[in-house]
């Protein structure tokens, strides 16, 4: 990685929202409420942003105490041209240094392996599975103590 490939990693600003929502999976798939939850994440500055050159490479965004009064990570995306960049672990870092609680929980469904290497390469660690959120898919938890 050269000095043009360096991540910054900042707030999310409201300027940033369609730029996130143009990237984001689920944002794409017409799903109102998710884009509603990207707006509303940014709006209350709980949304953090890497940037790679002059490009929002992904995002990461986290609700202090929402479970059990730990933080939860709850959406991490990478731009699918920064893939495999570390774009994902920055994000992922910065949320758990921003954290209030001393544990961290996130979240990502059992197909996901991108995501459940990147949380095992990271050191979290495997809390349990929730079945019925997603029909066929189970919910798998992951923690990391700060």
């Amino acid at each position: 990685m050269d000095v043009s490939d360096a991540i910054i990693i900042r707030e999310a600003s409201p300027e940033a929202v369609d730029a996130l929502v143009g990237f984001d999976p689920m944002a794409q798939a017409e799903d109102v409420t998710h884009r509603t939850a990207i707006r509303a994440s940014v709006s209350a500055g709980l949304t953090l942003v890497a940037e790679s050159g002059a490009d929002i490479a992904g995002y990461v965004a986290a609700l202090p105490g929402h479970l059990f009064g730990r933080d939860f990570v709850t959406m991490l995306i990478v731009h699918p041209s920064h893939r495999r960049r570390g774009v994902g672990s920055a994000l992922l870092e910065a949320a758990v240094n921003c954290a209030a609680s001393d544990r961290v929980f996130t979240s990502t469904n059992t197909s996901n392996e991108p995501m459940k290497a990147l949380l095992a390469s990271r050191g979290w660690l495997f809390s349990g599975t929730l079945d019925g959120l997603d029909p066929g898919d189970p919910e798998v938890f992951y923690y990391i103590d700060r």
